[in-house]
């Protein structure tokens, strides 16, 4: 009888041991060379629009509730070994909970930037929390079974991506830029456009760099020529243009566009000055490649028709070869841009 009743207290024999810490953040860094908060595998997109950024969090540990205030998470996916955690651009800060392990003991302020499409890790340290349990099913009359429960962790499967192929170009932007011309005239400058879902308007203008060509007139006084030299010189190229921004890949963006350039031509000679002009047509495709999310590499080769001449010029473009290939023909814009 009191053999029985030992087995049946050993049966409810439980041995509870506890050892718990406040959790500590360890390190917090941007992973350069991570392109997973881009890849199209992998990306999320946040209620502006936007790439969202990813923070992988490194803890063993499940469980845990994160805050990062009014911005609000985008998702939150359990990974082996990590877990992680898309936010917004411009998050600032985190609080993180756990059940057991507790909380930390104020928010924690990320040291640098978070940034729309980048990865970043967050270390996290705590002593894990066991609970040994033994239960004994089976007695016989020199030994005792006793079992551990074991946690089975199951990442979350990846929700199908159902959003187009990640690109470091924002959809809806403004730009600026500073570049070279090559063509005729030879001539820098500095443009300025926008981005509104993909359709792109922009305007740039341009200071000639030489190219000048002497003409030589002749007036006639008392029956004799006398020779009036005037020297005309590419002024200022004013631009405007339309067009649609296709992006390619995660770097690459083209743009095709068409739109109109107007030629300023100056003429000066010892008895007076004169203003022409040429007027055109143009189409290019501004190819960009993006450095980062802000600078881009771009070249833009355009092709440009005459449509209308000023007097001068139209006088002029038989017998002068620059008034007849100013603003004309093939061009191409070389620059770099700073994206807003």
């Amino acid at each position: 009888m009191k053999r029985q009743s030992l087995l049946c207290l050993l049966t409810l024999l439980a041995c509870l041991w506890v050892n718990a810490q406040n959790i500590a953040v360890k390190s917090f860094q941007l992973l350069e060379n991570d392109l997973t908060a881009i890849f199209q595998e992998s990306q999320e997109i946040d209620q502006n629009g936007e790439v969202a950024a990813l923070i992988k969090v490194i803890t063993t540990e499940t469980g845990f509730l994160f805050d990062i205030g009014a911005l609000g998470i985008v998702r939150l996916v359990q990974m082996p070994g990590e877990i992680w955690l898309y936010v917004p651009r411009g998050a600032q800060r985190i609080n993180i909970n756990h059940q057991k392990l507790g909380r930390l003991e104020k928010p924690y302020y990320f040291p640098i930037p978070i940034e729309a499409a980048r990865t970043y890790e967050l270390v996290l340290t705590s002593k894990q929390v066991k609970t040994i349990v033994v239960d004994v099913e089976e007695v016989q009359a020199d030994s005792t079974e006793s079992s551990l429960p074991k946690e089975e962790i199951k990442p979350l499967a990846p929700q199908e991506d159902k959003h187009k192929e990640a690109s470091l170009f924002r959809k809806t932007c403004f730009y600026t830029d500073a570049h070279f011309l090559l063509g005729a005239p030879f001539a820098v400058g500095a443009s300025a456009g926008i981005y509104l879902g993909g359709f792109n308007v922009e305007g740039s203008i341009d200071v000639g760099l030489g190219g000048k060509e002497e003409v030589v007139w002749y007036r006639l006084v008392d029956d004799i020529y006398n020779p009036i030299i005037t020297t005309y010189t590419p002024l200022l190229l004013i631009s405007g243009c339309v067009g649609y921004g296709i992006s390619v890949g995660t770097c690459l963006r083209l743009t095709p566009q068409v739109g109109t350039k107007v030629l300023s031509i100056s003429g000066k000679s010892s008895e007076r000055n004169q203003q022409t002009y040429v007027m055109s047509g143009t189409a290019s495709l501004r190819a960009e490649y993006a450095l980062s999310r802000r600078v881009i590499f771009f070249v833009a080769p355009s092709y440009n028709l005459p449509l209308k001449r000023g007097a001068t010029a139209e006088w002029l473009k038989e017998d002068v070869e620059a008034f007849s290939r100013w603003n004309k023909g093939f061009s191409v814009r070389v620059g770099v841009s700073l994206s807003f």
